[in-house]
């Protein structure tokens, strides 16, 4: 995220000075502060979109934009499937973005006391990675044409520390559905 953050802090205003509308739907660690740096380099921009930006933070400069429209859904997907989940005696870790579409990464539960993987159902096909695969994966196609992988995975997959922090052990089975 420290990259795309930098990437689009440096080069946003180069690329899209008479952008009106910006769609960052979706984008898992959006920060206050780097959206303040864009809109600040945006100065044609009218309205933004952050619908269901899970982690976005307190957007407390937004009174200084009176032009921008903040479109923030932090909640309903996350309580949707909360719920969901719930009612299947299932819980899930994280949502994350990649290619554009929410994804739910589901560790294994316990199940009479055994870790068991969860399959959650979708009408997509719902795919089981080792850590380690997903992050061969997201290495063979750097660099990344689709912000949004690095976006879902950068803090994810790229340091062990943040991984075990976020419960998964190296090469533990985790569950990626994309819907």
């Amino acid at each position: 995220m420290r990259r795309i953050g930098e990437g689009l802090r440096n080069n946003i205003g180069k690329c899209f000075l008479r952008v009106k509308e910006l769609n960052l739907n979706g984008f898992f660690m959006m920060d206050s502060n780097l959206l303040k740096d864009i809109t600040n380099q945006l100065h044609d921009l009218k309205e933004i979109h952050l619908k269901d930006c899970l982690r976005v933070k307190e957007l407390d400069h937004a009174h200084k934009y009176e032009k921008i429209h903040i479109d923030i859904e932090q909640v309903s997907l996350r309580s949707y499937l909360s719920q969901h989940l719930k009612d299947n005696n299932q819980s899930f870790d994280q949502i994350v973005n990649i290619d554009g579409g929410f994804s739910i990464i589901v560790d294994s539960i316990s199940r009479n006391g055994a870790k068991t993987p969860i399959r959650f159902k979708t009408n997509k096909v719902s795919q089981l990675y080792t850590v380690g695969e997903l992050r061969n994966l997201l290495n063979i196609e750097r660099p990344f044409p689709d912000t949004s992988k690095m976006v879902a995975f950068g803090r994810l997959l790229d340091d062990k520390e943040r991984l075990m922090n976020y419960g998964f052990v190296r090469d533990s089975k985790i569950i990626v559905i994309t819907f």
